[in-house]
């Protein structure tokens, strides 16, 4: 069960001050007293006035979550396009057939020009060894 009673509970004393009422937002948030009798008139105008601004965060909040997803598809898009130079370097010297040199020489080149790394990453070997006894051949 509950061991507390209600006097236990420790509530704040109330004071005398006129109570605030919500008719006007401005009046509100600058802490102003209201006049209670002017309350029904301005109380359609405040309601209006509150959910103006809410849709007006609203729509804040949708343009900033757009922009927030263009840039998290900017990033991945950026991420998925780096090149991996470890699985490159990888690549480049489990080839046979030539010396280790040469290898470095060729992963240099690669290394320099991301558009034939690409190429290179994504060719069988087969493919590489050609590559690399034409890039030897001509330099």
């Amino acid at each position: 069960g509950f061991s507390k009673g209600i006097g236990d509970i420790g509530v704040e004393a109330l004071d005398d001050s006129p109570l605030l009422v919500d008719a006007n937002v401005d009046d509100v948030s600058k802490k102003k007293q209201v006049d209670p009798s002017h309350v029904a008139l301005n109380e359609t105008r405040s309601y209006r006035k509150r959910r103006h601004a809410t849709m007006i965060e609203y729509d804040v909040y949708q343009d900033l979550f757009a922009q927030l997803g263009k840039v998290a598809s900017a990033i991945e898009k950026i991420s998925e396009n780096q090149l991996n130079f470890g699985n490159l370097y990888e690549k480049v010297m489990k080839m046979d057939e030539f010396e280790e040199n040469m290898f470095a020489f060729a992963f240099d080149h690669l290394n320099g020009d991301e558009k034939q790394a690409r190429s290179f990453i994504l060719k069988n070997d087969k493919l590489n060894r050609q590559w690399l006894q034409n890039f030897f051949d001509n330099y």
